[in-house]
């Protein structure tokens, strides 16, 4: 299974790229199987200063190639973020909000955290 990690990256880069960092390593751990399609690491010699048009491009390119779309981070303010999803969910790829989902592992009594292919 191929999985596209979206995850901001504006705001506190560095910050955000190690969350990424972390987030692909627990998935390689986790799920050995998983193709990561992560766009952090993919584009990372672009500056993310600069313009971003030909990045999302891209980015929105390799969503299409996802069997899904894990969402992890502060999605809600994230145009490229909310992009993926529209997308994903456009074209029938299934879209996971992973942060919601090991919420609701850790904590069952909050049941009904993730949704797929819709925004919870």
């Amino acid at each position: 299974m191929k999985v596209y990690v979206s995850h901001p990256l504006r705001g506190n880069v560095e910050a955000n790229r190690r969350r990424v960092d972390e987030i692909c390593r627990r998935i390689s751990e986790e799920h050995p199987d998983v193709t990561i399609l992560s766009p952090i690491h993919n584009f990372g010699y672009v500056s993310p200063a600069g313009p971003q048009e030909w990045v999302l491009k891209q980015c929105l390119r390799l969503v299409t190639l996802a069997d899904e779309l894990w969402v992890y981070g502060p999605w809600e303010s994230s145009e490229g973020c909310q992009l993926e999803i529209a997308l994903a969910e456009t074209v029938g790829i299934p879209v996971v909000f992973r942060e919601a989902e090991e919420r609701k592992e850790k904590n069952p009594a909050r049941g009904g955290a993730t949704r797929k292919t819709r925004r919870p």
